[in-house]
């Protein structure tokens, strides 16, 4: 066996070459920062957001006007996340399997690992977004699409909420889960009839790229969220346009962060994400910009059951990624290597150990989130 992973880059690169064609649409969709450099788990980072100051009236002049402000903006976010995969080979593997199958092996292995690693974080980024959405649109616990749906209002209510957030403009995305991806794969001809949506792209590949503004990518990593036991709460005092604590009263049960709540005659159905709860009667917090409209004293609260679908604008997240800190000392790997993802920014490290009768590689990735914008973040209900 090797004792060097130099043997192995065209079966890394290999393994990493496969990896634009799974299903990770939240890594697709967010900002990615992945840098060589290394962090350690709970290490705080920045992230710097770029902006300009504001326009400004040109009048000639003899001198030059004073430059403009630097008006740079550096937030700090934490590396929340330190996970690793481990492939181990021993003599009788590597005997029995062969030097051309043990490249194949190796490299179906390492793909694996990558799998395993960004399914990992495509779930944290659904998590991170649920919890700091602003608003939801849909019909609890229900599917989307129907063999009766005749239009795109889906697509068009979730843009809506962004565009009233002023978060319509630039990159946005809407990353569904695996259900609401298969109806909309059978119910929505008009994505697929070449004659309707202008062509086969959806018929011949099974995805749709773009729908009304969005870039539309699924994931099997959003699953159902859990609700809190909440029930029978009505508001507590009256509460104006904009409100984003809401009071809450007679009522029991949990409600949690992430759950989704209607108040009783609020404007078109309006649905608002929870992003701290409450254990019993008291102040929960909803994402800004709050109440679409002015809501009475005793109005009653609802709590709904949902599996997320995720629409965004890119400049909502950011996922941040690093190789794993070692002693400076070092580790007892023999020899070390990092790989990029050229599709979506993701950086991995592989250390390769010499331990008793095996070599064991070891294909890591630390990682934190930060959001940038919840306002530009939105959850359609299925």
């Amino acid at each position: 066996m090797p004792d060097s992973l130099a043997s192995l880059f065209p079966t890394l690169y290999a393994g990493i070459a496969e990896f634009p064609r799974r299903q990770f649409g939240m890594i697709r969709a967010v900002q990615v920062d992945g840098q060589l450099s290394r962090a350690a788990k709970g290490q705080s980072v920045v992230w710097d957001v770029p902006q300009v100051s504001g326009a400004v009236d040109i009048e000639p002049a003899a001198t030059l006007p004073a430059p403009a402000a630097d008006v740079a903006k550096a937030l700090t976010y934490t590396m929340a996340h330190r996970k690793g995969v481990r492939i181990a080979v021993t003599g009788e593997a590597s005997e029995a399997i062969g030097d051309a199958n043990m490249a194949i092996r190796r490299q179906n292995q390492y793909l694996q690992a990558f799998d395993a690693l960004a399914a990992g974080i495509e779930s944290y980024l659904a998590g991170v977004a649920i919890l700091n959405a602003s608003r939801a649109f849909g019909t609890a616990d229900t599917v989307p699409f129907t063999a009766s749906s005749t239009n795109l209002e889906y697509f068009a209510k979730l843009w809506g909420i962004l565009a009233k957030n002023d978060r319509s403009n630039g990159e946005l995305s809407l990353v569904l889960n695996t259900a609401t991806a298969e109806a909309m794969r059978a119910y929505m001809g008009m994505l697929w009839k070449a004659n309707e949506a202008g062509d086969d792209e959806m018929m011949k590949n099974g995805y749709r790229t773009r729908v009304q503004g969005f870039n539309v990518y699924e994931t099997n990593q959003i699953t159902k969220h859990t609700k809190g036991t909440g029930a029978n709460y009505v508001l507590n005092g009256a509460h104006a346009a904009g409100a984003t604590e809401i009071t809450v009263k007679t009522g029991t049960g949990t409600i949690l962060a992430g759950d989704v709540i209607s108040i009783a005659d609020e404007p078109s159905g309006s649905k608002y994400v929870v992003t701290k709860g409450i254990e019993s009667a008291g102040t929960l917090t909803i994402g800004a910009p709050g109440l679409l409209g002015a809501a009475a004293d005793g109005k009653a609260v609802s709590v709904h059951q949902y599996t997320p679908n995720l629409a965004f604008n890119q400049s909502a997240l950011g996922l941040g990624c690093r190789l794993p800190e070692i002693p400076k000392e070092g580790d007892a790997a023999i020899d070390a290597t990092s790989i990029r993802d050229p599709y979506t920014g993701l950086v991995f490290e592989v250390r390769r150990y010499a331990e008793y009768r095996q070599i064991v590689d070891e294909i890591s990735i630390m990682y934190g989130a930060i959001v940038l914008d919840p306002e530009a973040i939105a959850i359609g209900l299925s």
